[in-house]
């Protein structure tokens, strides 16, 4: 991952907006549960998403910077990634990195939106940081992992949401944020073709209740049923 250590210059900006959507109840949609990952080989194996644009929006609570959001093991350096306390990073053919500044051991929210070759990230509800990591097609097959060595994610994840052909905002952002009271992502934009609720109990299933029931499994949980825990 030597290709982290790089740390380009930032540029500021917005994208094409996307108006919000109206309230909806979604498909189960509540705090619940969350899981658990150890950072050292814990993640969740999901059937492949191959798109060009798209909107991410997931909770995280970290333990550990290094830590992979979301990536692929079969497509070169694809991911988007924790750095340390000062940055996000994606890469789809060129890294990039996000100056933000990244506290742990706290729940925080990232929306994540890209378009062409650029991509806007929003951390909890703020303004957009606009890079262009790439015009590599979006492959995802990993959740907490990329096919590197090490960055596992280290922490606890929820409602990981993503949208195909579809362009958050900066309102969307700050909706989806809430001040830190999560609410329905469905509720700020419809039509999720993937909605990772981790909800669950028990067992090794992940659902999709999206439209894709893109089903994951996860994978190296010494003992899964530990690692479904309450949110709070």
């Amino acid at each position: 991952m030597s290709s982290l250590l790089h740390k380009p210059p930032i540029l500021h900006g917005l994208i094409p907006s996307f108006s919000e959507g109206s309230p909806s109840a979604g498909d189960g949609w509540e705090t619940g549960n969350t899981l658990i990952f150890d950072g050292i080989n814990d993640n969740v194996i999901i059937p492949e998403i191959n798109s060009g644009d798209f909107t991410l929006s997931v909770w995280y609570n970290a333990v550990a910077y290094d830590s992979m959001l979301i990536g692929d093991i079969n497509a070169g350096d694809h991911y988007i990634w924790i750095g340390d306390a000062t940055r996000y990073g994606a890469d789809y053919g060129a890294f990039k990195s996000f100056a933000v500044a990244i506290a742990l051991n706290v729940w925080n929210h990232l929306l994540a939106v890209r378009v062409g070759a650029n991509m806007s990230i929003y951390h909890n509800g703020g303004s957009a940081i606009l890079q262009n990591p790439g015009a590599d097609p979006m492959n995802f097959n990993r959740i907490g992992r990329f096919n590197g060595a090490g960055s596992f994610f280290d922490g606890k994840m929820d409602d990981l949401y993503l949208w195909e052909d579809i362009v958050g905002t900066e309102a969307n952002a700050v909706s989806l944020y809430n001040g830190g009271s999560p609410v329905d992502p469905e509720s700020v934009i419809p039509n999720a073709d993937y909605k990772y609720l981790f909800n669950e109990s028990s067992g090794t299933n992940l659902p999709d209740t999206g439209a894709s029931e893109n089903n994951g499994t996860l994978t190296n949980f010494a003992d899964p049923d530990a690692n479904w825990v309450s949110r709070l």
